[in-house]
């Protein structure tokens, strides 16, 4: 938190940089700021895998959408219980803090929302799948949104500290769920079986493995 200042100074004078000129399309007003072109493919990715009965194209989406809602719980209730005010309105005051906090949207900077939501999908992905280069990929992407939103004045350095944190925290453990699902249901048999027994006669049964 001590940095605070000092890195949205930094990020206000170089918002017009080659390298937040870059980030562009996940900052606000970019492309993918919304997530308008985002849901549509991974809609169409949930539809596919009901009509190939693919298990893991449906675990994509709704584990990404697990992990969002659940850490945009958490958060919400933070700013319940405490508001800061983000630096688009008190650019040289990093410390305007409220308690409880308040419905202004302005007062919602603590943590920040866009960068968890971006790496508790990147977190849950990587660790329900193990994309290797595409993950790192994902992560690097996640970053962007983060950084992108200190040039738009949307949120302190420690607040998207926090976010990440808590998008990562998220995301890895509803990837941990999934697997242990996942798992569980490679072990779990039902089986019905007739055989002869040692007597001539038949025997019949239900075994089932769980």
């Amino acid at each position: 938190m001590f940095a605070d200042q000092s890195v949205s100074d930094w990020a206000i004078r170089n918002d017009t940089s080659a390298f937040f000129k870059a980030l562009k399309p996940v900052r606000r007003g970019g492309e993918l700021y919304a997530g308008k072109y985002v849901v549509p493919p991974v809609a169409a990715v949930y539809v596919l895998g009901i009509a190939l009965r693919n298990q893991d194209m449906r675990d994509f989406v709704t584990g990404c959408m697990s992990s969002w809602g659940a850490q945009s719980l958490v958060r919400k209730g933070v700013y319940l219980v405490v508001g800061r005010r983000r630096p688009e309105t008190a650019p040289n005051d990093p410390n305007e803090w409220t308690f409880p906090g308040k419905g202004d949207w302005q007062m919602h900077s603590f943590p920040a929302g866009h960068f968890a939501n971006a790496m508790a999908c990147a977190t849950y992905w990587n660790n329900r799948f193990h994309l290797g280069v595409a993950g790192s990929a994902m992560y690097a992407l996640a970053a962007a949104i983060g950084v992108g939103r200190l040039a738009d004045r949307g949120h302190w350095t420690s607040d998207t500290v926090l976010g990440g944190l808590l998008g990562y925290a998220v995301g890895k453990e509803v990837a941990r769920r999934s697997l242990r699902r996942e798992n569980d249901h490679a072990v779990r048999t039902t089986q019905l079986y007739i055989a002869p027994d040692m007597t001539g006669g038949v025997s019949t049964g239900l075994r089932w493995t769980f």
